[in-house]
């Protein structure tokens, strides 16, 4: 092991910034250019900075940046893990990234972390050593974050080269307990022929670090390795043991792009590890004469259930229908499927341990041997049949061309929340709207945005999605010929934390000023913002209930295969709103004793109220009978009723008086049957 000494970063920050939600407009000049050779020191008007706000206003959360880095291209390709929150009192945020030190690409490169606590008031309290180096070697980079949420501990995960020439390795780190900020690293061992790369890693409540890395190939176009390794980390004694249970194996010889997603389940015992495949090496299937693109893919999934020990047989998640030579030669027909997954997906476990996939999936056409920016974010779940479902999450038409390793909506990033059920997912896109002169300064790269959707808890968690709410919306309206180097604001890299517990979502990503296809591409390099933002739950809900839109479903495969038939048209009213309490046939349940008209729930009169109400119900028999109330989380507020009662109907008077104004819903349960009304508190 290697004691690491501490280097405190260049960029000063302010210790304590204020959440805010009022806008605050950034100079209409660019940013000043910076050759490298200065001290870097972030702009005033950047810290705390909050995008500006336009025509669409749909800002929405607060923003704090933590550093800044001249290397953009933080993740070529998956983005993984980058940020982790532990909940409490005093809650913890903690990120990583890679930071190039000055803006000459040659420069060293180092992977800093950052962070962020409760100040106790509603604001900020940044780690008084801003930005903490993990290493000093020569070109480390492309980092992820294995989180232990529970005891607030990152266990940053990067490729790491000592010093120039020197070969590579896949490393992890861990906090010295007797220095603050002084960290051991542990290396994968490599016993392949080529080094292996770019790890994505994750905790698991077994105690371990789990990563996979990327073989480093010579083509790229060759297919990849993806090897697994494990560690067990002792913050005792500041040592990041090796799990000889989890020696390095290869999962995959048959990987295409770096773009690998790892999640433990609840217990950790399962670890599902999400990868891109050739359907050259998988089925022999050429696209073109040498099948020298990488983009003729499908995605599988490796679970093991014995921690990474072991592994199952792979999961084909997409299934994509490939060339149908009898339909020639109508090539619309004989294309088959006429998509392909890329260089991502996001795999996570619900609190039942349900799989959950995201991937991005672009349009391709197999005959013409054609590959387009297009593209659409599917998830896909078994249902309890066993069969594949597939959704439509977001679709992004044309617009432009997306940077290097991506699509005009990519790099989906799942979090399933505990406390409420519900299913969320960020997400990249690149849209001209509403002018056509959002791009960066190389005329053709479109500038990027995030967006965050959300599935309902409850029946149709992973079918149902919101139509996508756009939280940056940083568009470039200053003029035709695209954003100037230090004027573009193109988010990328984005991560959700997986324990965003509480209130409030929290996600990390960078703020390309220049939005180029890569940093070996730019005209101009830029120090780049690194972003935290922190979004209310209830902000979302209260924009989806506005929009009151659904995301329309849109088959993945040409024969409809997995197509999930949407029983309410995605019509908005037809589910009485985000938490789908309202219709009859779902409030009924299936199979019980008591039938619809037996068990009835009524709107509560008045109704909107203030501050009190009364809610009516009757049953055809007693039995033991719930009657809740519930916010918009889903949180369960008050219990009106929970007893045996006989039938008959009855009346409960329900007082709000220590409520704020908002959306309420109450819920009446018995035998196995559930009815849910929307209510409406205005003070």
């Amino acid at each position: 092991m290697k004691n690491l000494l501490v280097i405190v970063m260049l960029v000063t920050m302010i210790s304590t910034v204020a959440f805010a939600q009022t806008e605050r407009q950034l100079p209409n000049e660019p940013l000043p250019y910076l050759t490298g050779a200065e001290v870097v020191n972030l702009p005033a008007q950047m810290i705390g900075f909050t995008p500006r706000i336009n025509e669409l206003d749909e800002i929405v959360g607060d923003t704090l940046i933590l550093g800044s880095t001249g290397w953009d291209d933080q993740h070529n390709g998956g983005c993984g893990r980058s940020i982790g929150y532990t909940d409490g009192e005093d809650w913890n945020v903690y990120i990583v990234w890679t930071k190039l030190t000055g803006l000459d690409q040659g420069n060293p490169r180092h992977v800093v972390y950052t962070t962020v606590t409760d100040d106790g008031a509603g604001g900020f309290v940044i780690d008084p050593l801003p930005q903490v180096q993990f290493e000093n070697g020569y070109r480390s980079g492309y980092t992820t974050l294995a989180y232990d949420s529970p005891n607030a501990i990152g266990y940053g995960t990067f490729h790491y080269s000592p010093a120039s020439g020197d070969p590579w390795s896949s490393v992890a780190v861990i906090e010295n307990p007797w220095v603050p900020n002084l960290f051991n690293i542990g290396s994968v061992p490599n016993p392949f022929v080529n080094e292996h790369i770019w790890p994505h890693s994750t905790f698991g409540n077994t105690n371990n670090v789990h990563v996979t890395e990327h073989e480093y190939r010579t083509g790229l176009a060759d297919m990849m390795q993806i090897t697994y390794y494990r560690f067990a980390p002792d913050p005792v004694s500041g040592i990041m043991n090796p799990d000889h249970d989890g020696d390095p194996h290869v999962i995959t010889d048959l990987a295409m792009n770096i773009s690998s997603d790892i999640a433990p389940s609840t217990t950790g015992e399962q670890i599902a590890v999400g990868i891109v495949v050739a359907r050259f090496g998988t089925l022999g299937e050429v696209f073109g004469e040498t099948d020298d693109t990488q983009v003729n893919n499908d995605l599988y999934v490796f679970e093991s259930l014995d921690a990474g020990v072991t592994w199952e047989e792979p999961i084909d998640v997409t299934q994509f229908i490939g060339p149908i030579y009898d339909a020639l030669p109508d090539t619309n027909a004989a294309n088959g499927d006429t998509m392909r997954t890329y260089t991502d997906n996001s795999v996570i476990y619900d609190d039942e341990d349900n799989l959950h996939v995201a991937f991005t999936a672009g349009i391709f056409d197999f005959f013409r041997v054609g590959v387009f920016y297009e593209s659409r974010i599917f998830h896909w779940m078994l249902d309890d049949n066993g069969d594949d479902v597939w959704t439509q999450i977001n679709h992004q038409p044309f617009a432009g061309q997306a940077e290097s390793w991506a699509r005009t909506t990519d790099r989906p990033s799942l979090y399933f929340d505990d406390d409420t059920g519900i299913l969320w997912c960020v997400m990249e896109f690149c849209d001209w709207g509403p002018d056509s002169t959002d791009y960066g300064e190389g005329g053709f790269i479109a500038n990027t945005d995030i967006k965050i959707t959300a599935s309902p808890p409850g029946e149709y968690n992973g079918l149902l999605w919101t139509k996508p709410v756009n939280v940056t919306n940083t568009k470039y309206t200053g003029g035709s010929d695209g954003a100037p180097a230090g004027e573009s604001r193109s988010e990328s890299d984005v991560s959700i934390a997986l324990d965003s517990e509480g209130d409030y979502l929290h996600i990390s990503y960078l703020l390309d000023l220049d939005a180029g296809s890569g940093v070996q591409d730019e005209g101009t390099m830029t120090d780049n913002p690194i972003v935290y933002h922190r979004i209310a739950k209830q902000d979302l809900l209260d924009i989806f209930e506005a929009n009151a839109e659904w995301q329309p479903n849109y088959p993945m495969h040409v024969d409809s295969t997995g197509f999930w038939q949407d029983p309410g048209n995605s019509q908005w009213a037809e589910y009485g709103g985000f938490f789908t309490g309202n219709r009859e046939e779902l409030s009924v349940g299936e199979g019980s004793g008591l039938q619809p008209n037996e068990f009835e729930l009524k709107q509560n009169y008045p109704n909107p109220f203030n501050p009190s109400t009364s809610i009516e119900f009757s049953l055809a028999r007693a039995g033991m009978v719930k009657l809740a109330v519930y916010n918009v989380l889903g949180q369960e507020i008050a219990t009106l009723v929970d007893r045996r009662v006989n039938a008959g109907t009855h009346n409960v008077t329900f007082m709000a008086d220590e409520l704020p104004s908002g959306v309420y819903f109450y819920k009446l349960s018995a035998d196995g049957n559930e009815k849910v009304r929307k209510m409406v508190l205005m003070k």
